[in-house]
């Protein structure tokens, strides 16, 4: 196997089929994103033209998860099955994949820029036009391969990623074990110990899972830092024109399966709450109240996105409803298990649990036992209100 470094890229990408000799003189490379789980490196041609470099890299026993050609055979899906091609303009193109070595070669898209970095975090804004175009674009992929046996036999295939039903629950089937103990930090077994002494919650929780139903493509990892958008976004006045410019790209789909669409979406929505709660100052010395006053985005502020997300999803695909009669209680339940596995997981990273992480939980709980009256005061609006969209669509 040829395992990557900054040194042999070039003799690497020399020996491929993508580049040409010529294209290749006066290569320059930069350092992609630093993680433990890819090598990453950025590829400029004298042309001017980006492309990413990324190879998978094994996990301590060796083992590689594969998820990099389970991405391909997202892209290979879209692109050899007819009615998905208009699809592509909503992901970051995969140029190559190398097999044998786990290596992948994507366009590197210059002129656009990650959600949460570029927009949300250091502008501060929470513009509702960019979330109304991810809620779209999520409808149409899932309302494209719905039911669609085509597309079900490539997301299932030997190798493919998480095949098991339920897998995107794993980290919630974790028990306090001798085994468990030994290998997680501390904070990550105090908040699983939190969110078991719940019996209503577990309960909630259970039904919420069991009501889980694969019957589309779903991205499995939806969240705002797997959104680019393009720079010139301000410019684009609707959807159409969006679409048309792929204005909005979903990233990332190395986890893509066949799964339940609700709960790809319900994903996406825990995201912009987490933004919310994670805004709070939150210490023992204040009430709950002062807490929720001191967040920098207000319930207020992230509302209209979320609410938008919504109701351009229910216009592009309305008869999910039909699909799924419970659609609006599935939807605030499975936001509540987003939200515990989001928080879970990055617990289990930073190895810390902070106050936020139990303010995380205790919206959780509301949205999975009270999901009526969570929909409510989350989006502001009824059901019935809701309902109107899918009716008129």
């Amino acid at each position: 196997m040829f395992f990557l470094s900054h040194h042999n890229v070039v003799e690497y990408l020399s020996k491929s089929s993508v580049f040409t000799q010529q294209e290749l003189s006066g290569l320059t490379l930069d350092v992609g994103k630093l993680n433990t789980k890819n090598f990453s490196i950025i590829a400029t041609l004298k042309d001017g033209r980006k492309f990413i470099v990324k190879q998978e890299r094994p996990t301590l026993s060796g083992i590689f998860s594969q998820e990099i050609f389970n991405e391909w055979q997202f892209q290979s899906m879209i692109g050899n099955i007819s009615h998905l091609n208009p699809l592509q303009g909503f992901i970051r193109e995969m140029l190559t994949y190398d097999h044998e070595n786990f290596i992948a070669i994507y366009q590197y898209l210059d002129d656009y820029q990650e959600l949460y970095s570029g927009i949300l975090r250091s502008r501060q804004i929470l513009p509702v036009t960019i979330p109304g175009w991810i809620g779209a674009i999520l409808a149409q992929i899932h309302r494209a391969t719905f039911n669609c046996e085509e597309a079900y036999n490539y997301v299932t295939q030997p190798d493919s990623f998480w095949q098991k039903r339920g897998a995107a629950f794993i980290l919630l089937q974790h028990r306090i074990t001798p085994e468990l103990l030994s290998v997680m930090p501390p904070d990550y077994i105090k908040f699983i110990g939190l969110y078991q002494r719940y019996e209503s919650l577990d309960q909630a929780k259970v039904e919420a899972i069991n009501s889980w139903r694969a019957c589309c493509v779903v991205h499995n990892d939806l969240n705002v830092a797997n959104i680019l958008v393009h720079q010139d976004w301000e410019n684009i006045t609707s959807f159409a024109l969006a679409q048309k410019h792929s204005v909005v790209k979903i990233i990332d789909w190395e986890r893509s399966s066949w799964g339940d669409p609700i709960f790809d979406l319900a994903n996406l929505i825990a995201n912009y709450v987490i933004l919310w709660i994670v805004s709070m100052v939150i210490d023992p010395s204040m009430s709950m109240q002062e807490s929720i006053n001191s967040a920098e985005f207000k319930l207020e502020d992230v509302r209209p996105s979320i609410l938008v997300i919504v109701r351009e999803y229910l216009q592009h695909f309305p008869e999910i409803t039909q699909h799924f009669p419970d659609f609006f209680k599935k939807l605030i339940q499975f936001m509540g298990v987003a939200l515990i596995i989001q928080t879970q997981a990055k617990i289990e990273h930073h190895k810390q649990l902070v106050n936020s992480d139990i303010y995380s939980l205790q919206v959780a709980k509301s949205l999975l036992c009270r999901p009526d009256a969570s929909l409510v005061s989350i989006l502001g609006v009824t059901e019935k209100e809701l309902a109107s969209v899918a009716i008129s669509a």
